[in-house]
């Protein structure tokens, strides 16, 4: 499992004190959150998160590693962006279209733009 994601995802549980809140913001399944929140827990070796049926809090244990655990996630976002060229395209489109007008108009121009700009 990826270390970053996981750190990424218990430090959003940290602040909303919910895996189903987590999980809507994340857009990931609750059961991928709580995945993730036992991945981080077993690669520290401790309990990060007590849980009870209305609340999730941190421990003293994750209290401590929290702060550590936001730094390092900075930091790599941070190298992640300098090692990006400025003028590279990043992120998602979303298009919602008739099938007739995607297969005549809109398929011939993302053909077109992906010949332009390469993946």
């Amino acid at each position: 499992m990826d270390k970053l994601t996981a750190a990424k995802v218990l430090l959003d549980v940290a602040q909303t004190e919910s895996f189903t809140a987590t999980a809507d913001r994340l857009e990931m399944s609750r059961p991928m959150v709580t995945r993730y929140v036992e991945a981080m827990e077993n690669w520290l070796g401790a309990r990060l998160l007590n849980r009870t049926t209305r609340k999730v809090s941190l421990t003293n244990m994750g209290k401590q590693v929290l702060p550590d655990m936001q730094r390092w996630v900075e930091q790599a976002l941070h190298l992640e962006e300098s090692l990006m060229p400025g003028e590279a395209l990043s992120g998602f489109i979303r298009v919602s279209t008739s099938m007739s007008f995607g297969f005549s108009q809109l398929m011939p121009a993302l053909h077109e733009f992906r010949q332009r700009i390469p993946v």
